[in-house]
């Protein structure tokens, strides 16, 4: 057998080998990907939930889904928004053009957070399971909370709305979150 053929049938069946890697990288790509975000809130593992936008003057969404899963999108350049729903302020989070091109992008959004437990006492009674209605600025959080346990929440001032009666509500006021504190705050009406 003439050695230099063989090498020619190697060489040509390497070629064509690579040829086959390079179409399917392209292929891949052009396919998409996924974009998997892990959130955290004040350092510990938290739930957020991601919506997937095209990056462009007049974004469209195209994936929406839950920090810590991939979330599959076509090839593309994305804006993702991240919102923190363990926090209950709902804190939002941007991460602009991020670049899917066939495998899965990790991306890792940190938000800071304060935890706070509000004793509240009336009359020298403990209320404990009251809902408590939080307020930043006069304007109402999206989530609730409840006297005598834990809440994690943005760092901040805040005030808490609790009703103790018919129509009777009370407010609480100056309620300070430290990023990275727990704070177990008496208050009494």
């Amino acid at each position: 057998m003439n050695p230099c053929r063989t090498g020619s049938v190697a060489m040509v069946t390497g070629l064509a080998a690579l040829a086959l890697l390079v179409a399917q990288g392209a292929a891949d790509a052009q396919s998409g990907g996924a974009i998997l975000v892990n959130a955290r809130a004040s350092g510990q593992e938290a739930t957020a939930s991601v919506v997937v936008a095209t990056a462009e003057a007049e974004p469209r969404e195209v994936a929406k889904g839950q920090s810590g899963r991939p979330i599959p999108v076509p090839a593309g350049r994305y804006d993702v928004t991240v919102t923190c729903t363990d926090l209950l302020d709902h804190p939002t989070q941007q991460l602009r053009d991020v670049n899917v091109a066939g495998e899965t992008i990790t991306r890792e959004v940190s938000f800071p957070a304060g935890t706070i437990t509000l004793h509240v006492k009336l009359g020298g009674r403990d209320l404990k399971n009251k809902e408590l209605v939080l307020r930043r600025g006069g304007e109402e959080l999206p989530g609730r909370a409840q006297t005598g346990q834990a809440f994690k929440i943005s760092p901040g001032t805040y005030e808490a709305s609790i009703t103790t009666g018919k129509n009777k509500s009370n407010t609480i006021t100056g309620i300070q979150a430290y990023d990275g504190a727990t704070r177990h705050i008496p208050a009494s009406l």
